[in-house]
């Protein structure tokens, strides 16, 4: 396999795994170099291991470059967590996000990297137990979850929304804190955002 960089203008390319090849770039400074990070992977997403600063060729404005160093790094596995936001979303959005929750879960019965779920409630965040690439699992954990209605004391105004960031905020904390600390992790959050406090005699916490 070959690949051809068609620019040095190209600062970054995210296809997997991950290498590193520092290429000369024309300049008054013939000393100059730039770095760039590329990532190669098949169709079907997996990664295309065992490439060499050969399978690679450099062009700027369809001319030849030297690429003056190469390095394979070591992969790197991704944990997605998705957040359905049941605190929120309106009602009726929770609804509909579930049910392209349940459609997406359907379609990938094996899912490209290891998926955590969980749904924030007023009562707190609900999480499914560890990874998995199984979409048929994290459907049957979906269905598992019952969602009502919100229930914090203080749900309309000012105080409401002072309610939903604490919650909001606490809970990501605590979400942060109980992930694995290996590897890099996505996190997907469905929601409208959390509420932005602002105006006369508002202070914020750290």
């Amino acid at each position: 396999m070959r690949l051809y960089l068609g620019s040095l203008l190209v600062a970054a390319l995210s296809i997997s795994p991950l290498a590193m090849l520092r290429a000369q770039v024309p300049a008054q400074d013939d000393s100059e170099s730039m770095t760039i990070n590329v990532t190669v992977s098949t169709r079907s997403g997996e990664p295309v291991e065992g490439l060499t600063k050969d399978d690679f060729t450099l062009a700027d404005n369809k001319h030849p470059e030297s690429i003056t160093g190469f390095r394979a790094l070591t992969r790197v596995v991704t944990g997605v967590v998705i957040v359905l936001d049941a605190v929120n979303l309106p009602y009726s959005q929770v609804s509909f996000a579930r049910q392209q929750l349940e459609r997406y879960f359907s379609a990938n019965s094996h899912l490209a990297q290891p998926t955590a779920l969980g749904v924030l409630e007023s009562s707190g965040l609900k999480m499914q137990p560890g990874f998995t690439t199984d979409g048929t699992e994290l459907r049957s954990e979906l269905d598992h979850y019952s969602i009502g209605l919100r229930e914090l004391p203080r749900s309309t105004g000012f105080y409401g929304a002072e309610e939903r960031l604490q919650l909001s905020l606490s809970m990501f904390k605590g979400l942060i804190a109980q992930l694995p600390r290996e590897g890099m992790k996505r996190i997907i959050w469905i929601s409208p955002g959390w509420p932005l406090l602002g105006g006369p005699g508002i202070q914020l916490n750290q």
